[in-house]
């Protein structure tokens, strides 16, 4: 008997049931969802209130343009890809950094800050935007590729109800998210 599972005993807590905690806790999908918030807890810090409202709204304009761009043929042509969809992607994510880059450059950067919101509005605004991207980018993918991931990941975000609620969810949340008056 373990030291942990002693320490449990004498608690009164069920062998089995702890076993199947730690069994549950040691799986990749528990350990990459840890390692994912823990991301997203430094992304968060690291970019700051206004950045991050930033960064949202470029990965709406980015998706659009991307849902509206009539070249895709003549760029497949272009660029020798055996998956197109790596080309939808590639271009999704170019067009959200030159996105970003421009919002963060311009007059909108000063009207867009929430200057006293708290910690734990600028952690929600960073899941909320990875959960965007990851629904966009997965919603982008072909299903020969979105296939091979787990069940869990295609339900939360491989789905166009995936996309749809990652795509409303932001900007519910910003509607409850207020300055200090």
């Amino acid at each position: 008997m373990g030291f942990i599972s002693k320490i449990l005993a004498s608690l009164g807590i069920d062998g089995f049931a702890t076993a199947n905690i730690f069994s549950s806790i040691s799986k990749p999908e528990f350990l990459f969802s840890g390692i994912l918030l823990v991301f997203l807890l430094l992304y968060g810090i690291s970019l700051g209130r206004t950045r991050a409202l930033m960064s949202l709204l470029g990965i709406y304009i980015a998706y659009v343009f991307n849902e509206t761009f009539v070249f895709f043929n003549q760029l497949y042509s272009w660029i020798p890809v055996k998956n197109v969809h790596f080309v939808r992607i590639g271009l999704f994510i170019l067009m959200y950094a030159v996105t970003y880059f421009i919002l963060n450059r311009s007059v909108v950067k000063t009207r867009l800050t929430i200057k006293e919101a708290s910690f734990i509005s600028v952690f929600m605004i960073s899941v909320l935007q990875m959960g965007l991207l990851l629904a966009i980018i997965s919603n982008l993918l072909g299903s020969e590729i979105l296939a091979i991931m787990p069940k869990f990941y295609i339900t939360y975000f491989g789905t166009k109800l995936a996309l749809f609620c990652w795509s409303l969810a932001p900007l519910i949340a910003l509607v409850f998210m207020k300055g200090r008056d």
